[in-house]
């Protein structure tokens, strides 16, 4: 599975639950999704920890272009622990508020895409 999923999952889940709020508001369905847009970079984090621990490390070019020129995601020992650290956490404030409204919802599962491709970012300029 490639490490885009860590970044692109909350994106593409917030954008699903911005559309459940225009149409049709189930509680229930929005709590799954927002818990579900954690759950799986975490789970896709974690299928990576084999790799990581031998040593390797893990990097996908986003768009096929020259790390040079494009957007670099690289997974290392240090970036595995702080990602594993902040999904972790984040998990456990999304649990905590499920009451909260959908806009909160959505607004945090941008702020988990947004710091995961902090964490994964290869160079300072993508940061």
């Amino acid at each position: 599975m490639d490490i885009i999923f860590i970044v692109a999952v909350p994106f593409f889940l917030a954008f699903i639950l911005s559309l459940m709020h225009v149409f049709k508001k189930i509680v229930f369905f929005e709590n799954l999704l927002s818990i579900l847009g954690l759950l799986i970079p975490f789970l896709i984090l974690i299928s990576t920890f084999p790799t990581i621990s031998s040593g390797d490390t893990i990097s996908y070019n986003i768009g096929g272009w020259s790390p040079f020129l494009g957007i670099t995601l690289e997974i290392d020992s240090l970036t595995f622990f702080f990602s594993f650290i902040s999904l972790a956490l984040l998990i456990l404030i999304m649990i905590y508020s499920l009451s909260r409204s959908s806009k909160y919802k959505v607004l945090y599962l941008l702020m988990a895409a947004g710091m995961q491709g902090v964490l994964l970012t290869r160079d300072i300029f993508n940061m």
